[in-house]
């Protein structure tokens, strides 16, 4: 009994020995393949940090490489470098179609988010609601009915939001409003504003077209002796379009100033043989239009009296010396046409609107020569000028060209040409303070 308890005892172990040898050949086995496994895992998650990163390299070097691009084309565009520019922007838009949005929000803020910022109108903005502008006038030119042939219809145009993160609330105001807030622009014949604003998006530019809002700036201006009839007879001639007529109906300017600097050579005299002395004379003519019909006129020698100083005294109430006031008066082509005593030279140069301006008296005449004598000066003479109305070379009626000076003896009617050698033509410049001039 002792002894099968004995081999039982051997067996056992044995038995232990083998199964202990059997599971550390297994551990060991399992081992490997885990080992195996977890290092293709970490290589695996290598590599697809690696490509990540790789990309993410790569796609920012493009964005760079755009961001050049652009850059560089936009120095060549300031530059005068067209062709170039053109070829740059392409480029930088094969890489990056968003390229011009990014470059000038990092040149806006460099807070702002850079990259490709996408754009949900439709979610942003309150329910579209249909354009209430109910008159646009037909385009004169082809240039703005291209532009508004391309247009999506009425009712989709929105005002779009260019920074996303921004508040945007123009979009809640009705059209009426908007037409009425730019009428306000009227009554100081302010139209560069209106078109500034109407360049902002396709929105702004069918609601600066309003019939009725160019309808008050024709009827703010066009009034006698600008138009001796009622605007609406011209209409036809501009397709009944009130902003082609206020663009290209002559008219002379009353928000500023008529400025011809004028300058000629003098010789001087001197005590030494040896020594020539030439003088520079310059003088100015200025004339300012009234929408009486009252014209006033000025000619300043005095060259140290520069404009900003001479244009506050250009009033009826507080008068330069020297200053003229006469009538004026506008002729158009038509009526131009049939008039008598135009010679057949003078025909190509007074071919447009013409300005008469007639009975220029100085201001100071009827005031006593003498101080001892209360019997006032009678004037003998007055002067009369025609004047070619122009646009060059931007701007609209800004030029005044002299076509004829006379002096007029009163007594006897005869009229006497004046030598027009040194004389220039008149440039128009706004003044701020007579607001549309037609106060």
């Amino acid at each position: 009994m002792e002894h099968e308890t004995e081999e039982l005892r051997r067996f056992r172990e044995q038995w232990k020995q083998e199964v202990e040898s059997r599971l550390e050949h297994d551990s060991s086995t399992a081992q490997a393949p885990s080992t195996t496994r977890a290092t293709s895992a970490v290589a695996v998650t290598n590599t697809a940090e690696k490509g990540a990163s790789q990309r993410s390299n790569h796609a920012g070097t493009r964005f760079s490489a755009a961001l050049d691009l652009y850059t560089q084309a936009v120095k060549l565009e300031a530059d005068g470098n067209l062709d170039a520019a053109t070829a740059l922007y392409r480029k930088a838009f094969r890489i990056q179609e968003d390229i011009d949005k990014i470059y000038y929000r990092s040149n806006m803020s460099t807070d702002l988010r850079m990259g490709d910022l996408s754009r949900d109108i439709d979610a942003l903005s309150l329910a579209q609601r249909a354009p209430v502008v109910k008159a646009v006038a037909k385009a004169s030119s082809r240039t703005i009915q291209h532009i508004l042939a391309a247009f999506p219809p009425l009712e989709q145009l929105v005002f779009e939001r260019d920074e996303e993160i921004q508040p945007f609330y123009i979009n809640r105001l009705p059209d009426e409003l908007l037409i009425h807030v730019l009428r306000c622009f009227v009554h100081a014949a302010d139209t560069r504003s209106v078109e500034r604003f109407g360049a902002v998006s396709r929105k702004a530019r069918v609601v600066t077209l309003d019939l009725s809002l160019w309808r008050d700036f024709v009827d703010l201006i066009y009034v006698p002796p600008q138009l001796n009839h009622p605007p609406e007879i011209l209409l036809p001639f501009f397709q009944f379009d009130y902003r082609n007529m206020y663009i290209n109906q002559p008219r002379v300017r009353l928000d500023g100033v008529y400025i011809a600097a004028c300058h000629y050579v003098r010789k001087g005299h001197s005590e030494n043989a040896w020594v020539n002395i030439t003088h520079l004379i310059t003088y100015y003519r200025y004339l300012r239009f009234l929408p009486n019909g009252i014209v006033l006129s000025l000619l300043s020698s005095d060259a140290t009296a520069t404009p900003q100083q001479i244009i506050p005294h250009l009033k009826l109430d507080s008068p330069a010396k020297g200053m003229q006031v006469g009538q004026w008066s506008l002729e158009l082509p038509s009526d131009e046409s049939e008039k008598p005593g135009v010679k057949d030279d003078e025909e190509s140069e007074e071919r447009g609107p013409v300005v008469i301006v007639d009975g220029l008296l100085d201001m100071g005449t009827g005031a006593s020569s003498s101080t001892t004598s209360t019997t006032p000066a009678t004037p003998k003479y007055s002067f009369r000028m025609r004047l070619g109305l122009r646009s060059k070379p931007t701007g609209r009626w800004n030029k005044l060209d002299i076509l004829r000076y006379e002096s007029i003896h009163l007594s006897t009617d005869e009229a006497v040409p004046l030598p027009l050698k040194h004389e220039r033509p008149y440039w128009f410049s706004k003044v701020r303070s007579y607001g549309s001039g037609m106060g």
